[in-house]
């Protein structure tokens, strides 16, 4: 299970790292309420609140990226439905 980051404040983000770790927290803008650059600074700034034995380069890569990439990677392998047809070769038509 994963979580998104829109919407939230630092604070909170600060606080689910500590708890859980970055590698359970993907990115999301709230795009449509706040401009892109304040969701990436909240980012930023859970980096620094957290007390984490993580590295802030860590928990921002995972946030911003790396978990979403990981997401993906899963799906396109696990054969489910996201992945079925022609372009995931390991997932039959018929």
């Amino acid at each position: 299970m994963y979580f998104d980051t829109s919407g939230v404040s630092p604070y909170f983000i600060a606080r689910f790292i500590e708890l859980v770790g970055s590698k359970k927290l993907v990115f999301g803008s709230d795009a449509l309420y706040n401009k892109m650059i304040y969701s990436i600074y909240f980012i930023y700034k859970a980096s620094i609140l957290a007390r984490s034995k993580e590295s802030r380069e860590d928990i921002m890569l995972n946030i911003l990226g790396r978990n979403f990439q990981d997401i993906m990677e899963k799906t396109r392998y696990a054969g489910s439905t996201l992945g079925k047809g022609r372009d995931n070769p390991q997932v039959s038509e018929n």
